[in-house]
């Protein structure tokens, strides 16, 4: 939990379960993203810049894709939440307003990707991009602030692993989504 959130008092009664004061953490996915390439270049010799690694991403945003069967059933299924989430809706669509397999464009994310790009992966966290980032959070009512974003970076450690058959099973340590 950031700094700014930990700093408040309203906080003491627990977390909300949904809704922006719940949004408490922040995400090193990004940072990840970045050391990973680094990793890449620096170990093994991985010549691919962070421009070249997002621009199929940019392409499909900018372009389109097929809107998902899970996709249209999480619209669809949420659709009751609209009014806590309405930019997350103006970005992905109201429920109903696309078909399976219809073209969803997002040109917003695809802005972000370019910025990404341009600047590399700690502008989601230090430059315009995190300024955007911590101003929707607050519209939504996170406490989340630029302090907080700051300060997220990934660590690299040494993974779980358990002996499998002829070789290990190897799992990210905690905290982790996946």
């Amino acid at each position: 939990i950031g700094q700014c959130v930990q700093q408040l008092p309203e906080l003491q009664n627990g977390i909300p379960a949904r809704g922006g004061a719940s949004c408490l953490t922040t995400a090193a996915t990004v940072d990840a993203f970045g050391t990973a390439l680094q990793l890449s270049a620096n170990k093994y010799g991985g010549s691919r810049s962070w421009d070249q690694i997002l621009e199929p991403a940019i392409n499909i945003a900018d372009r389109g894709f097929p809107l998902s069967k899970s996709q249209n059933f999480w619209m669809s299924f949420r659709e009751n939440e609209i009014e806590k989430i309405k930019d997350v809706y103006r970005i992905f669509g109201q429920p109903g307003s696309y078909d399976e397999g219809q073209t969803i464009k997002q040109p917003e994310l695809a802005e972000s990707l370019k910025l990404l790009a341009l600047n590399g992966c700690r502008d989601f966290y230090e430059g315009e991009l995190a300024t955007r980032i911590v101003d929707g959070l607050r519209k939504a009512g996170s406490p989340i602030c630029l302090n907080d974003l700051r300060q997220t970076r990934c660590r690299i450690e040494k993974p779980l692993e358990l002996p499998y058959r002829d070789g290990y099973l190897l799992a990210h340590r905690p905290p982790t989504q996946g």
